[in-house]
């Protein structure tokens, strides 16, 4: 390896952390333009609980700022975050806006809940059919609670962002409140790295490039004060990130 170093080589020392390839997330399905433009009403990066009326103070917000018939939509909703410990319904959003049509989007990608002007636009009353494969669901009353399903929830993204909670989860099948979610379902941290790095690149038919610290690779790598191996599975997610390098560039240093 010394006989690579050039005079313009930066060289690191890494002193006894733990190396990983770059991490590469192959289903997330990440969408930019909502992450940076749209109303969050919840948090995608970090376990975060949120009250019904902070979702409404931010539609709120944004309905002031659009024109007439403009939606007003937020994003990456989780019911299980909810401080209330009920469900959203219609006569929340309704305080958004009765003018407006108004519509949040849960996290899994299978869920939205709306307002009574949006069910009008799309003539939906407590009569309408449910559609193929989905549910208009209604409440105790038989009205409707402004609940919309398609019943696809193979895509549904299991948590935040952040690789290294994602590898956590896997490995534990613990959620933020000590339930089990399928404990079966339970892989090693040699399998949940792998999943994170050379299976991401696998998928996006990259393999040869990125995934693994290999030679004639992409030098894309992580920096980690832990090994992901030896510390409490329920920490992994704590583990601090010293450096990230992509493309032998560093682009964060703790």
């Amino acid at each position: 390896m010394k006989g690579l170093i050039g005079k313009k080589t930066q060289t690191i020392d890494a002193k006894q952390m733990t190396i990983v390839p770059g991490f590469i997330d192959c289903h997330n399905h990440a969408p930019g333009n909502e992450l940076l433009y749209e109303v969050l009403v919840g948090n995608p990066y970090d376990v975060e609980f949120v009250t019904i009326q902070s979702i409404v103070d931010k539609l709120r917000a944004k309905a002031r700022t659009v024109p007439a018939d403009t939606w007003v939509e937020g994003y990456f909703f989780d019911d299980t975050k909810l401080k209330d410990k009920r469900a959203l319904n219609v006569h929340d959003l309704d305080q958004v806006s009765r003018e407006l049509p108004v519509a949040v989007h849960h996290r899994g990608g299978h869920t939205s809940f709306y307002n009574s002007k949006a069910l009008r636009m799309a003539g939906i009353t407590k009569d309408t059919p449910g559609m193929a494969g989905g549910t208009y669901d209604k409440d105790a009353g038989g009205e409707l609670n402004g609940r919309v399903t398609d019943l696809a929830g193979s895509d549904f993204d299991p948590g935040p962002f952040s690789p290294l909670m994602g590898i956590q989860g896997m490995v534990t099948r613990t959620g933020w409140n000590g339930e089990v979610w399928g404990a079966n379902q339970r892989i090693t941290v040699a399998e949940a790295l792998q999943v994170n790095t050379i299976n991401g690149a696998y998928a996006t038919r990259e393999e040869a490039l990125k995934g693994s610290i290999t030679t004639d690779k992409l030098a894309d790598f992580v920096i980690l004060a832990n090994d992901l191996h030896t510390i409490d599975p329920e920490k992994i997610k704590d583990i601090r990130v010293v450096r990230t390098v992509v493309g032998g560039v560093t682009t964060y240093q703790a």
